[in-house]
């Protein structure tokens, strides 16, 4: 797995002998127990914290106001349209998966930065594998399977669209969306809109249809006379009134966790957004950033820059000590050196942090995941408890539909363009290693499900790899790295049957799709996969917002959020999840394709000990004393 000791005690003093395999065979039993042991009791998380939230959202009655607060009291309590206030209960349930999602966002991020770092200098440095790694090949093979992700995801909405799978009961969904949003409190209100009191208590300010002004009381509540659909405010109601700022004092804060996502925006707006991640301004900024939006990519692109300079500055070396040997020793005996003055410093304080970073995750592995798991799991089923509660078949059908492409791509698609793929003499270990170490790989998937995260699972994806050892570790922190980063394959599956969803079930009139639609859908699904930063629902939000455009209607209409995407929110709880357990198969996919390529696929270890230090000269050419 590490053949080359690369990874192996950066500043072990020279003629310290290492490790060896027989020493290590015998710590294997017990780790391998503690490790089983350890996701076990994760599991068991897990399924506690299924089963309590839908207990809770069996048991708690719709109008309670213990885990969500009155629309009332929402909105005297939001800063800014849109906002999430929550309970007092909900938010202490909330608490500690937050908590240990930061903690553990502080040590994945640089965790990346110094896998892909690392893993390039090995490759380039060590094993002189330049040409294979940056090569258009290994470019295509990622770009192959984001395509093929967006092709089904279109194909799937082609079909579903074509046998009517989510048309029918679209005006009971729409109701049924306006209810639940009217009962949270987060109906939104048009931009500017205004409600003056009057001295007497209870009464606005109202217009009269003769432009006469007076105060008196209205029979309904304020915000249930503006109306959401209309272009401007003066339809919204006699004593709702447009306010005209000139100056920023009124200006209402921005939330930073609104309810419902907004739109990222056109077409070109997504592009700008994926260019503009891969070129951070400042890196200490993209740091700050990587806490709340896990915008990484800036971050994965600088630390590849470093370990190909890296790389090259250890391949020189290693020539010029390999030809100074040479040149010293013509009888064949290697000169001693000094491995102080020859050592890469750089590389050792990259291994270093590496090591100390992955003992932490160990460590919170150990103490901090359990009711860190539990939380993320309790937490957001109690928080939409009242959209539980009311599900209907729509949302039903959605879940069905993208559930079984999910699958389909899972179990049928990635094992027959893995094998197609794959060269003749590597088939019969592919097929192997695809089937019968699946489940070494199953802590990642839990990981993923639980967090919802593709690249907070990256750590766990790199302890499955040093058990399994499909792969060298420069290879699979290298492909881990990058895929964590940049690729969410999932999304274009099920994007496209989100978008669909929302248009069958928002309007009673008849949807048609030409193929410039489902272009454009597959497009922006393939950008989609490119867009470590966004959620799903945002891009959902895009989307709606795009084909809203295309089909003629007015601007106003486009920026109208779409009437069931309240149903939408719930049902993503459990899309997400399962699309991100698929997309972390599709970067293991992509990691044997790219290990194959380069020739980074484990060969089983002799009996010797190939990493052992015997004499102090040995130390000049490792990959470390450079």
């Amino acid at each position: 797995y590490d053949h080359q000791g690369f990874y192996a005690l950066p500043f072990q003093p020279p003629g310290l002998r290492k490790p060896s395999i027989q020493q290590r065979k015998k710590r294997k039993p017990s780790d391998r127990r503690a490790w089983t042991r350890q996701w076990l009791i994760l599991a068991v998380c897990v399924v506690l914290g299924l089963s309590l939230g839908a207990i809770l959202v069996r048991s708690v009655t719709v109008d309670s106001t213990v885990f969500n607060l009155s629309a009332e009291d929402v909105r005297d309590r939001q800063e800014a349209n849109g906002a999430l206030v929550l309970a007092a209960a909900t938010r202490w349930l909330l608490l500690p998966g937050q908590l240990f999602l930061r903690a553990w966002e502080a040590v994945t991020v640089p965790l990346l930065v110094c896998y892909v770092a690392t893993a390039l200098a090995d490759l380039v440095g060590c094993s002189n594998k330049t040409a294979l790694v940056l090569s258009f090949r290994s470019l295509g093979y990622a770009l192959l399977l984001s395509l093929l992700a967006a092709v089904e995801g279109v194909v799937a909405m082609w079909l579903t669209h074509r046998f009517g799978w989510f048309r029918g009961s679209s005006s009971s969904a729409s109701f049924t969306a306006a209810t639940v949003a009217n009962a949270l409190g987060v109906t939104p209100l048009p931009v500017g809109a205004v409600g003056l009191l009057c001295s007497q208590e209870g009464e606005y300010l109202q217009r009269s249809g003769d432009s006469q002004f007076f105060c008196g009381n209205v029979s309904s509540l304020l915000y249930e006379q503006v109306s959401v659909n209309s272009s401007g405010v003066g339809a919204s109601g006699v004593a709702v009134f447009a306010l005209q700022e000139t100056t920023a004092l009124l200006a209402s804060p921005t939330s930073p966790s609104p309810y419902y996502p907004v739109s990222l925006g056109s077409l070109s707006d997504v592009a700008g957004s994926l260019l503009s991640s891969l070129t951070p301004e400042n890196l200490s900024k993209q740091f700050a950033d990587a806490d709340s939006e896990l915008e990484v990519s800036g971050l994965v692109a600088f630390g590849l820059l470093l370990g190909f300079v890296c790389g090259k500055r250890l391949l020189y070396l290693r020539r010029r000590a390999q030809a100074a040997s040479e040149s010293s020793a013509p009888n064949g005996s290697r000169a001693t050196g000094d491995p102080q003055k020859t050592r890469h410093y750089l590389l050792s304080v990259l291994v270093e942090l590496q090591l100390a970073l992955e003992w932490l995750v160990r460590q919170m592995e150990r103490y901090l995941a359990p009711a860190g798991v539990f939380s993320l799991l309790l937490g957001p089923l109690v928080l939409h408890h009242r959209e539980w509660r009311a599900f209907a078949s729509p949302m039903a059908s959605l879940i069905v539909g993208v559930l079984l492409l999910l699958v389909l791509h899972a179990v049928v698609v990635l094992p027959l363009l893995l094998a197609a793929l794959s060269s003749s003499r590597q088939r019969r270990r592919t097929r192997s290693s695809l089937l019968s170490r699946t489940q070494k790989f199953l802590p990642t998937f839990l990981f993923a499900f639980a967090s919802n995260n593709v690249a907070l699972s990256a750590p766990v994806t790199m302890q499955c790899y040093a058990r399994a050892q499909t792969v060298t570790r420069s290879a699979s922190q290298l492909a881990t790295g990058v895929t964590a980063a940049l690729i969410r394959n999932g999304r274009a599956l099920y994007l496209p049957l989100l978008l669909l969803w929302l248009l069958e079930t928002s309007s009673a009139d008849a949807l048609e799709l030409d193929a410039k639609a489902y272009a454009g859908v597959g497009l922006l699904a393939l950008l989609s996969c490119f867009m470590g930063g966004a959620g799903s629902l945002a891009l959902a939000r895009t989307l709606w917002t795009v084909a809203v455009s295309q089909q003629g209607a007015s601007a106003s209409a486009a920026s109208v959020l779409p009437p069931t995407l309240p149903l939408l929110v719930v049902c993503d709880l459990l899309l997400s999840r399962v699309a991100s357990v698929v997309t972390i198969g599709d970067h293991l996919v992509l990691t044997q394709l790219v290990a194959q390529y380069w020739d980074e696929t484990v060969v089983e270890p002799s009996s010797d000990d190939q990493q052992q230090l015997s004499e102090p000269s040995n130390a000049l050419m490792s990959p470390i004393y450079l």
